[in-house]
């Protein structure tokens, strides 16, 4: 299918885009530039309403999400009020509104979606294979101490195939008899649904498409600052393989959600993808090969969902089924030897979290001067490594055992527990 010309794709003056997803394909960082990036937007004719990264309070009330983070409990309505006003302040302008979870929504909610959101309303929704999309979604759950194995969350995602379920994120359930994009054309029309295709290597158009969209000037995306949290990458198999060890020894210990939540998403696994890089040979996490034909079949139908939908497509619907780099089923299953760096970044994130809730667990990137903080780098720690470690190895029982000896009295008694 050939791509649409970049001024087919701009929505008019006045209209709002509603980006919904899906996980895992970018979101992140396009929501970064655009907040960061508010100010040149509004010159370019476009809002990017409020002041928070993402829309994910007043878009959750539409869908009715509830959220851990709130106890479990509902959005509230004035959440959404806030942003509809919010949205409405400027009726001369193109807006932006995002949130990547809005995707999970059954027809009903779509509906409710349509009735709720004034004027002219575009939809864009970002897709990626799923033999790329299921292993970051799995590395996400790590992050916030999921003590599952890959193999196991592959097989509880794969269950209905070729139908994907995604426990917290189930964006392609077929619950209502649709797929992800047809409930959306469905009520809004195919002439309103954009779907952009991510391929799986080089380059992406998320950015390009975006600013097609919108009518903003190439490129302008790409200038936001990029800090650490931002770039949001992957997990190497030897990342992943004791970021599992030390979920599993704190599932033993009967840590808490919310601390785990806290401690780790926001402490050490953040700080280690943001500072550490990873050697030049180091396997960077994939799909197991026997996953792969049941993600195809899963794209195909994917592909076949988009194609009846009618939604505009910019990119290769191919590249949902094809191209797929994997990882051999063994690759996560050896005891895994640690990089000290691994270590000494994920304990002093721990540390930093614990020591600031709201306070990132990120120092500046690798190369760049830290400014001296006794929450970044408390005397407990060993020293922050230099700029070019020497890198020692240690069983990843030994170092998990000892990382967590010294972290757990004084994050405990930190978080107040």
């Amino acid at each position: 299918m050939a791509a649409p010309d970049p001024s087919e794709l701009l929505i008019p003056e006045g209209a709002t885009l509603l980006h919904i997803g899906a996980p895992k394909t970018g979101s992140t960082a396009l929501q970064s530039a655009a907040s960061k990036l508010r100010p040149q937007l509004a010159d370019a004719g476009v809002t990017y309403p409020l002041k928070g990264l993402n829309h994910q309070r007043g878009t959750s009330y539409l869908i009715g999400r509830t959220a851990e983070a709130w106890g479990g409990a509902h959005a509230k309505e004035e959440w959404w009020l806030d942003l509809k006003a919010a949205i409405g302040a400027h009726p001369d302008r193109r807006t932006l509104v995002s949130f990547e979870v809005i995707c999970e929504a059954d027809i009903d909610a779509v509906r409710k979606v349509r009735a709720e959101m004034d004027g002219d309303v575009h939809i864009v929704i970002v897709v990626r294979s799923f033999a790329s999309l299921l292993p970051s979604m799995w590395q996400q759950w790590l992050k916030t101490g999921y003590a599952g194995s890959l193999d196991d969350f592959l097989h509880h995602a794969l269950r209905e195939q070729p139908v994907v379920r995604i426990g917290g994120s189930d964006a392609f359930h077929r619950t209502d008899g649709r797929g992800l994009v047809s409930r959306w054309t469905e009520v809004f029309g195919a002439d309103q649904v954009t779907v952009i295709v991510l391929p799986p290597s080089g380059p992406s158009p998320l950015f390009g498409a975006f600013e097609s969209l919108l009518g903003l000037p190439d490129g302008l995306l790409a200038s936001a600052p990029v800090d650490g949290h931002d770039t949001n990458r992957g997990m190497t198999v030897p990342e992943a393989a004791f970021a599992l060890q030390v979920n599993r020894y704190l599932e033993g210990e009967g840590a808490e959600r919310l601390d785990l939540r806290q401690l780790l998403w926001m402490g050490s696994y953040d700080r280690v993808l943001a500072r550490r890089e990873p050697q030049q040979d180091e396997p960077r996490l994939a799909l197991p090969e026997w996953a792969l034909p049941a993600c195809q079949d899963a794209g195909r139908l994917l592909i076949e969902d988009i194609v009846a939908s009618g939604a505009r497509v910019v990119g290769d619907l191919d590249g949902l089924v094809e191209g797929s780099r994997t990882m051999p089923n063994d690759a996560l299953d050896a005891a895994p030897t640690v990089d000290t760096a691994i270590a000494v970044e994920a304990l002093t994130g721990m540390f930093a979290a614990a020591n600031g809730p709201k306070r990132k667990a990120l120092a500046p990137a690798a190369g760049k001067p830290a400014k001296a903080s006794t929450a970044a780098r408390p005397a407990a720690v060993a020293p922050a490594a230099p700029s070019a470690p020497t890198v020692r190895q240690a069983s990843g029982g030994t170092l998990v055992r000892e990382l967590l000896r010294r972290a757990r009295r004084r994050a405990r008694a930190l978080v107040g527990r």
